[in-house]
């Protein structure tokens, strides 16, 4: 559940708004062959009362087309930090950071 006012921050520092991230989401996985296999892991958590920072570290495989029509294997790590705040007894997301890099 993200917050009303939920702000991830791309690799470039750009703020989007919670519609450019879903479509950003939407975009980067129409480019992928199934099957895609993604590992999330909660790496630390700080708790401070009512918010909290959560550091995830992820890694995506999948395959893509390339120019020439050969499939390519690719693995995309991730370390991304969320920021939380509990409201009504939920904890609900308000931004995502993701320092990311895509490696072969």
């Amino acid at each position: 559940m993200f917050a009303s006012d939920f702000s991830p921050a791309t690799a470039d520092g750009t703020i989007l708004n919670r519609e450019q991230f879903v479509s950003e989401m939407m975009s980067d996985s129409r480019k992928a062959i199934p099957p895609v296999h993604v590992s999330v892991k909660l790496v630390r958590i700080r708790v401070d009362g009512e918010t909290t920072n959560a550091w995830w570290s992820k890694k995506t495989y999948y395959s893509v087309k390339a120019a020439n029509g050969a499939t390519q294997q690719l693995r995309y790590p991730q370390r991304f930090e969320s920021q939380l705040t509990r409201v009504s007894g939920k904890w609900v997301t308000h931004a995502l950071i993701y320092p990311a890099h895509a490696t072969r």
